[in-house]
């Protein structure tokens, strides 16, 4: 029943949307429907893939077709807030990316927020702006000394963007898988002393009724960072990943085995994008 409900939201927003946003082409995504009716997603990033910010960009089209405000809130440097302010704004590609790409998030990063395809989502982003849809660009990381004061900071930042009132806009949270989490603590073996009171993003933010998607995917590969030391970071295998099973495009499964998600979105095999500004080391 609750499926069905959002599926009747999702198709009445498309039908009181403009001739031209419902003859946008976005990239197909199964399932769709039944996050449109929703007040928006959380993301979990699988960083150092293609797959994950090609769903950010997916995600952010259907919901921009589906005539509702989009507001995409990214695992950046608060700081930076005007960077990407400007990017929406500035009219030629080149320079909006030369703008973009210039801060210590993409100079500095050596894993995968700062990847190949982590630029092509936004820029997909910013197409959507300059086509004249409402879209806006939040960078809300805010740096702690610890884990636990960073998503606290982070979700204090989002929650004051956002407003106490119910709001049309569909809002797009964009952070790792981790941050993405909608419970208390970090059940993993080689989570940091005090752990299990952790209380990640996604839990702080959980009363929004954002659904909460991990990545789910059959082997591949991602960049990643496993030390501080730039010779750690490199390409990861997962597995020999699925072959003829791999789906078309992503697609969203509601029902999930781990209470930290909402479901997930399959993608198959995950495939490298390495660091924009650097060589990726197999």
């Amino acid at each position: 029943m609750k499926i069905q409900l959002l599926a009747m939201l999702a198709l009445g927003l498309l039908q009181g949307t403009s001739p031209a946003a419902r003859a946008m082409a976005c990239s197909p995504v199964d399932g769709v429907e039944l996050v449109l009716g929703t007040p928006g997603v959380f993301i979990g990033d699988m960083h150092g893939s293609v797959e994950s910010p090609a769903f950010l960009g997916a995600l952010a089209c259907h919901a921009v077709k589906s005539g509702r405000p989009l507001v995409v809130a990214m695992e950046y440097d608060a700081k930076d807030q005007s960077v990407l302010d400007q990017f929406l704004l500035t009219a030629d590609e080149a320079k909006a990316v030369g703008i973009l790409t210039a801060t210590p998030h993409w100079t500095e990063n050596r894993d995968g927020r700062a990847s190949a395809a982590m630029r092509d989502a936004l820029l997909e982003i910013r197409r959507l702006a300059r086509a004249g849809h409402r879209v806006k660009l939040i960078a809300y990381d805010q740096w702690g000394e610890t884990s636990a004061e960073r998503d606290r900071k982070s979700a204090d930042l989002i929650r004051r963007m956002r407003g106490e009132k119910e709001s049309a806009e569909y809002w797009i949270v964009f952070g790792g898988n981790v941050h993405a989490r909608k419970t208390k603590g970090l059940p993993f073996s080689n989570a940091p002393g005090g752990s299990d009171d952790h209380e990640p993003l996604g839990y702080l933010i959980r009363d929004w009724g954002l659904v909460h998607l991990n990545a789910g995917y059959r082997g591949g590969g991602v960049w990643a960072c496993t030390g501080p030391s730039p010779d750690d970071c490199k390409t990861i295998e997962l597995g020999p990943g699925c072959t003829a099973d791999c789906p078309a495009h992503p697609i969203i499964r509601l029902q999930s085995a781990d209470p930290a998600y909402d479901g997930v979105y399959d993608v198959g095999r995950l495939n490298v994008s390495g660091p924009l500004r650097g060589q990726a080391k197999t």
